[in-house]
């Protein structure tokens, strides 16, 4: 009652048109040897899905800023993406989301879209960051790809690291270079999601029931790869605390900017109310200057407002009491708030308090929102005149 193959040899397509016209007379149960020439042609295959998604991308996309309105200065994405499938079992795990998970898919490629368009608005001499840039975006939330929450903003930080070590656990079952794996772990942004939002608890437990957790390739797959395909190309020993900081803090900016695109309404124009979210945090000192200015410079369209969004959190840097100063409204900001209502602090002008009638969110997704309430004003408030 069984049909037999004899593994390790190529089958002709008439005894696989064969198999297919006796569909259902049997158990159909295959074992398909995947050599490194299969992977590559697999890896090839979502190279033609991943780059119309770059070359598709809207005027009010914040891709389209990164990769087609702004020069990369000779550096060719299309050329990284295409050579970034080198590793045959991170290929499997991809080509197999790409089949049974189209949604995710893309969501994942985004994220590996926007981490390394972080890195590439400045030349950097280091080898291979492009490309693992790109494949520490992709695997960022890969192990929520058998779940949906991904469609969801994260709720919290708390989830945001379980979330990134479980993925670096992955990325490391699957062979990727150190660099990738350590900048996944623990990733972090600093205060986000820091005011009330609505917790949804990840399931820890279900989680670690994915299929690549706890599971890398044996000994035995290793020896049929090629040495050199084992692992995606590592960068120089020397060059590795610079890969490492570099990839880490572009992955920090990629996922603010992901998550935070969860908040913006369909009709505003989402590459200028991301990148004015985006300045703001970045003059807050959360995100590191010498790698996220390159890519704010590039958003020459929105110049002014980035411009006017940094020197309001310069002043509201200007604090007695951290971070008792809110600039209200943002980004149009008109007055300047005491939130914590610090009586002994010089700044405070009495008699004049302003009523807030309505929650305020911060700027993005870090900090606390100014609630409901009656609040002093604060004296740098002049300081709002010069903009």
């Amino acid at each position: 009652g069984k049909i037999l193959i004899k593994e390790k040899v190529h089958i002709k397509e008439s005894v696989l048109r064969k198999l297919e016209s006796m569909q259902d007379q049997y158990k159909e149960y295959f074992k398909i040897r995947v050599t490194n020439s299969l992977a590559t042609r697999l890896g090839e295959i979502m190279v033609h899905a991943i780059l119309p998604q770059v070359e598709k991308t809207e005027q009010d996309d914040i891709l389209a800023h990164l990769y087609i309105m702004s020069a990369s200065d000779g550096v060719n994405y299309k050329n990284i993406i295409a050579n970034a499938f080198q590793n045959k079992f991170f290929t499997l795990a991809i080509y197999k989301i790409f089949l049974e998970k189209r949604n995710f898919f893309y969501h994942i490629v985004e994220m590996g879209l926007l981490t390394m368009g972080v890195l590439i608005q400045k030349p950097r001499q280091l080898k291979f960051l492009y490309r693992n840039a790109f494949l520490a975006g992709l695997l960022s939330e890969i192990v929520l790809s058998e779940t949906e929450l991904w469609s969801n903003p994260i709720p919290g930080e708390a989830q945001l690291v379980e979330v990134s070590n479980m993925s670096s656990e992955i990325s490391k079952n699957l062979g990727m270079p150190d660099e990738i794996v350590e900048s996944l772990s623990g990733l972090v942004i600093p205060g986000i999601y820091a005011q009330d939002v609505v917790k949804e608890e990840y399931d820890i437990s279900t989680l670690r029931l994915h299929p690549l957790l706890g599971e890398s390739f044996s000994a035995e797959e290793a020896e049929e790869t090629d040495a050199g395909k084992i692992k995606t190309q590592a960068t120089n020993p020397e060059d590795y605390p610079d890969v490492l900081h570099s990839i880490a803090e572009a992955l920090k900016i990629a996922k603010f900017i992901q998550q935070s695109a969860f908040k913006i309404p369909e009709n505003k124009d989402k590459a200028e109310a991301l990148i004015t979210m985006f300045s703001y945090n970045l003059e807050k000192e959360i995100f590191d200057r010498s790698i996220a200015e390159p890519m704010i410079v590039k958003f020459r369209k929105y110049e002014k407002i980035i411009k006017k969004i940094k020197r309001i959190a310069q002043i509201e840097k200007k604090c007695k009491f951290p971070p008792s100063a809110w600039a209200y409204p943002k980004p149009n900001a008109t007055q300047i708030l005491c939130q914590y209502k610090v009586a002994n602090c010089p700044y405070l002008t009495r008699g004049w308090d302003i009523n807030v009638v309505s929650p305020q969110e911060a700027l993005g997704y870090i900090g606390t929102p100014l609630m409901p309430d009656s609040y002093p004003k604060c004296k740098l408030e002049k300081e709002l005149d010069r903009i």
